[in-house]
Order: C-alpha cells, then sequence, then structure tokens
C-alpha cells in the first residue's frame, strides 16, 4: 500500500510545518508574510514581495503549495493591469480604470 508524501517543504530550523504551509518557529515568519499583510498596490510593492517569496522558498519557510498559489494571483493581478492599460478608459486622472459590467444594463459594444 501507498503512503501519503507531505507536500510541505519542511523548514530548517525545527522541521515543524503548520497548516498555512509556513515552516519553521513560530516567532520566525516569512519576509513575503509581512509585505503582503500591508498590501500589494503598486508595482516596488509587488516586486519586493516576489523577491521576498523567491527568498523564503530557498530558505524553506514556505511551503510550495502556498507559493504556487501566491504565483498564480500574482500572475492574475498583471493580467488584469494589462488589460486595464489595453482596454481602460482614461478618468480625470491619469490612472485607467476598466469597465467589467455595466451598472445601467446597457449591452457590451457591438464588435467591429
Amino acid at each position: 500500500m501507498a503512503t501519503r508524501r507531505n507536500n510541505a517543504i519542511r523548514g530548517p530550523r525545527d522541521g515543524k510545518t503548520t497548516s498555512a504551509g509556513i515552516t519553521g518557529s513560530p516567532k520566525a515568519s516569512p519576509q513575503s508574510l509581512s509585505i503582503s499583510r500591508k498590501g500589494i498596490t503598486t508595482s516596488s510593492d509587488f516586486r519586493d514581495f516576489m523577491s521576498a517569496l523567491m527568498s523564503d522558498v530557498i530558505a524553506g519557510s514556505v511551503s510550495a503549495q502556498v507559493t504556487n498559489a501566491a504565483c498564480n494571483a500574482g500572475g492574475k493581478m498583471l493580467k488584469m493591469i494589462d488589460l486595464e492599460m489595453k482596454y481602460g478608459t482614461r478618468a480625470t486622472t491619469s490612472r485607467r480604470s476598466l469597465a467589467v459590467a455595466f451598472d445601467d444594463g446597457r449591452a457590451l459594444p457591438a464588435k467591429s
């Protein structure tokens, strides 16, 4: 009978894995965790988060599942920014916004 493998990466500190996929002692939290708690609103925030996440993975303080989820979410954030730049309308500010659905019941414009 095959045994189940634990997919979480064990940390170099005490080898205990938490349910959140973060390993090590409770006092040593991953660098990427503090950045993500502040929120990622700018490209430099995103860059710092991804850099810290790579360091956490190499150090073994974040599981593969958490890393995969964070990278997938980051890719979706970048895709949304791409769509805003491509199809968004300029408001009175320099920031573009993308209307995903109309509030007043109007239909989407027909493709030409």
